[in-house]
């Protein structure tokens, strides 16, 4: 019977090591939710990790989500921080620089030479962030005569960049502010 959960078990194996590698004084893991309800996973967390931490699984996990999520939604402020599932970050163009990008994405533009589609990070996966926490990024026209700004948001798992569309905007740009150093804040809420 294990082995019809072997893959999760091995991803949970891997989740974990990383997690223990990184935070050296974890004293107990806690096993909430559906999954946590399986008696293979908690003997094989026990099994695994029991020597480096108290492995602890209440009768009641699948509640524990609920509670949790019922104090959050009363008063935020009971979560100080959580961890980033995701890299976020959006897709834009800045200055082109020779010495920093590839020559296939320079584009030109009325207000210079751009490279287009890089990538600008705004959380990191595993990055802590608090509950009331916003980032910001400052966008310019890349058109002197630009009539709108468009951009994408972009949410990705680790270092290769497989990434997935996570919104899109679309901002009106009226023609008076073309002349004007003018820039579009965008304050991404966590």
């Amino acid at each position: 019977m294990e082995s019809f959960y072997a893959e999760t078990l091995a991803l949970v194996t891997e989740r974990l090591t990383e997690i223990l590698r990184k935070l050296k004084d974890v004293k107990y893991i806690l096993l909430v939710g559906g999954l946590s309800l399986s008696h293979i996973l908690r003997r094989h967390v026990h099994r695994e990790f029991g020597d480096r931490a108290n492995v602890l699984s209440p009768k009641n996990s699948q509640e524990v989500i609920m509670s949790g999520a019922l104090m959050f939604g009363r008063d935020p402020s009971v979560i100080r921080t959580r961890k980033s599932a995701f890299t976020y970050g959006v897709q834009t163009a800045v200055a082109f620089d020779p010495s920093k990008h590839r020559l296939d994405k320079r584009i030109s533009s009325s207000t210079g030479d751009l490279c287009d589609q890089i990538f600008q990070k705004l959380i990191e996966e595993n990055e802590d962030v608090k509950w009331d926490e916003s980032r910001e990024i400052l966008f310019r026209p890349s058109e002197s005569d630009q009539s709108a700004l468009s951009f994408r948001s972009i949410r990705r798992r680790g270092r290769i960049p497989r990434t997935s569309t996570s919104g899109a905007w679309w901002v009106p740009w009226p023609s008076a502010w073309s002349t004007l150093p003018t820039s579009v804040k965008a304050e991404p809420s966590s």
